[in-house]
């Protein structure tokens, strides 16, 4: 024998909603994966060599709490009362003007303005004029909590820079975003 339960509100029982129904079907779950946010590179950003260097993500492709700062200090600050374990991410295309001139590159994403024990990627080749690394990691942030992405390249000649991408267009191959994961 089957059942039917129709309702358009699940509940726990201290009466925290758990997921909505909008009558067609449609769920509504826990904002359990905000906030979350995605950031690029609009333009290339020209570096020192041999400097670790912040990037300034100025554009915003979506940031559901308003949580970072895409005009002074180009970071992500955690919310008051969205601390938890994160999925953190990024992506910067570290070039150089001049080919063959990358001797060390690497990323690195900083917690409270420090990069001690936060995850980074190293790369060592002096016949590249342009590499890409990728940073992954899962952290725990605590409310006030920032997020930056850094960069660094050691060149033998030529300007190092942050590669936005294509220019004008939808790809943009230096990025960074996160996304709450849970409590």
């Amino acid at each position: 024998m089957a059942g039917i339960i129709k309702v358009n509100q699940y509940q726990d029982f201290n009466g925290n909603t758990l997921f909505t129904s909008d009558g067609n079907g449609n769920l509504t779950t826990q904002n359990i994966m905000k906030p979350a946010f995605f950031v690029v590179l609009s333009a290339d950003q020209t570096i020192s060599d041999d400097t670790e260097t912040k990037v300034q993500f100025d554009t915003v492709k979506f940031d559901t709490d308003s949580a970072f700062d895409n005009t002074t200090n180009y970071r992500f600050t955690v919310p008051s009362g969205k601390a938890g374990k994160y999925q953190v991410f990024g992506a910067i295309t570290l070039s150089s003007t001049s080919n063959s001139t990358l001797d060390v590159v690497h990323t690195k994403i900083y917690k409270n303005g420090s990069a001690e024990n936060i995850s980074h990627g190293v790369f060592r080749n002096n016949y590249l004029k342009q590499v890409t690394q990728l940073i992954d990691v899962t952290l725990d942030l605590a409310d006030g909590d920032y997020l930056e992405l850094y960069g660094y390249i050691d060149v033998t000649s030529g300007t190092p820079f942050f590669d936005a991408g294509t220019a004008g267009g939808a790809l943009k191959s230096t990025s960074f975003g996160a996304y709450r994961i849970g409590s």
